[in-house]
């Protein structure tokens, strides 16, 4: 079983402190995400868990060598975008979360440190330019330090719909979402990183957030894990089981789908 923490909040942002707890324990009781009082007992043990995947914006927890945790073989899946302000109210010091980044590579390798460009939000101020600019920047700065980039652009919600209105958020053409993911490609390539894409049927490069290769190669031994059902169709990622909370990240990012 691959542990997903998580799709729905930032555990090793704010919540970590609980998820040693409980791993310590070695279960955690998940609520359903469509129905609060119908809940899951899932257990965190060596017997049951494979592998854990983390989600996040900032791994500074993760930089502390913790025995328990490290025992599990573990990667993560780091968000690291150009926006500011209010935006990503939480994550606004950029300078700080790549040196988070880079050490976190450093510590466990830049094999398990997965660089997620996402989402690409285009408006009249964040323009295709702007994004080719702001991604080149941060390729540099995490060239060594990680092997692939995954990219997406922003999906309309009920959640972030206002917002995207308010900011003039525009669906780029189907030619020039993929003029752009080539130039994005080209930028990593460059810094020696492989760009894919998250759950875009147009793309020619379609890659997996929790990717079955990978986590075989980290677990060592092939893992054999099949599609996950309960993702959207263009979707390539393993199955997991997600241990988070929707409405409970402290991130106060306003596009976020999870708030």
């Amino acid at each position: 079983m691959v542990i997903s923490a998580s799709r729905r909040t930032d555990i090793p942002a704010f919540f970590f402190d609980w998820f040693l707890e409980k791993l310590e324990r070695g279960v955690v009781e998940v609520p359903h995400p469509f129905n609060p009082n119908q809940k899951r007992m899932v257990p965190l043990t060596h017997e049951t868990v494979d592998a854990f995947v983390f989600w996040t914006k900032d791994p500074n927890r993760l930089l502390t060598p913790t025995p328990l945790l490290d025992s599990f073989p573990w990667i993560a899946l780091v968000t690291l975008t150009p926006y500011t302000g209010d935006w990503e109210g939480a994550f606004s010091d950029k300078a700080l979360l790549v040196q988070h980044f880079q050490r976190l590579s450093n510590r466990v390798g830049k094999e398990r440190v997965v660089w997620r460009y996402d989402p690409i939000i285009l408006t009249p101020a964040t323009t295709v330019d702007w994004h080719r600019k702001m991604f080149e920047r941060m390729a540099r700065e995490l060239s060594g330090y990680t092997d692939r980039c995954i990219v997406s652009f922003v999906s309309p919600y009920r959640k972030n719909q206002t917002f995207l209105n308010r900011i003039g958020w525009f669906d780029p053409t189907p030619t020039d979402r993929l003029v752009l993911l080539q130039d994005l490609r080209e930028l990593a390539r460059n810094e020696s990183i492989q760009l894919v894409t998250c759950a875009d049927p147009l793309s020619p490069w379609p890659g997996a957030c929790i990717d079955g290769e990978l986590l075989s190669k980290v677990v060592g031994r092939d893992l054999a894990l099949e599609k996950d059902p309960c993702q959207r169709p263009a979707c390539l990622c393993r199955k997991s089981v997600d241990i988070g909370t929707y409405g409970t990240c402290k991130g106060g990012c306003l596009y976020c789908y999870a708030r």
